[in-house]
């Protein structure tokens, strides 16, 4: 049994568990510790993928940052990752706004994350609806450098973000980046051969993390 957004796979965790049936989330969903025997999570954790985002923050010179994500489990998690990790390297979070997946404007909550000014902007998204609050940021002239979580790994993203989406800093996974590893990195072999299968069976630049991960599963 396989689940795809972070709400959905922990909602299931309890139904799954109590029929002891194996359940793959394709989300980094987090479950307390004895309700998590039978969900396996195949993306990277939300901690594991902050780290790398606060390092760069930090050797960048931000020393403050907003926040706007999802008005659900995915952005509160992420929340929680982001405020922990800014804690640690001395990061001032300046900005916390809440946006709906299918909300089509989030004019107000820029125009609140523009007044605290911050450095930069972690936007916790998924997919194309993780556009909307960059592109408005952008378009009332925000200058302060843009980051997003695993989840916009897509090309849709950049489809549908265009310009507005350009210089954005996220953490990914190897495997879309397969060619550009190193002949010594350990994932370079088996990302190639995933990718040698998938995009053999439909066609070029078709990879996906989601992809990947149930090829992991499989």
């Amino acid at each position: 049994m396989g689940s795809a957004a972070t709400p959905v796979a922990i909602a299931m965790a309890g139904p799954v568990a109590e029929s002891e049936t194996p359940h793959f989330a394709f989300s980094p969903a987090v479950l307390p510790a004895g309700k998590d025997n039978w969900m396996f999570r195949l993306p990277q954790g939300n901690d594991v993928m902050m780290h790398p985002i606060m390092q760069h923050m930090k050797k960048h010179g931000v020393k403050t940052v907003g926040f706007i994500g999802y008005t659900d489990a995915y952005g509160e998690l992420w929340l929680k990752a982001m405020q922990g990790a800014a804690d640690a390297k001395g990061i001032k979070v300046t900005a916390v706004e809440r946006y709906q997946r299918n909300d089509t404007s989030v004019t107000g909550r820029a125009l609140k994350i523009m007044a605290a000014n911050p450095d930069a902007v972690l936007v916790a998204g998924s997919g194309t609806p993780a556009v909307l609050p960059q592109s408005t940021l952008v378009e009332r002239g925000y200058k302060g450098k843009f980051y997003q979580t695993h989840g916009i790994a897509n090309r849709d993203f950049l489809r549908v973000g265009g310009k507005n989406v350009e210089g954005t800093i996220f953490p990914v996974g190897p495997m879309l980046l397969a060619e550009q590893l190193p002949d010594s990195h350990p994932s370079k072999k088996p990302a190639l051969d995933y990718v040698k299968l998938y995009e053999g069976a439909h066609g070029p630049n078709s990879r996906s993390t989601f992809g990947a991960h149930a090829y992991d599963a499989f």
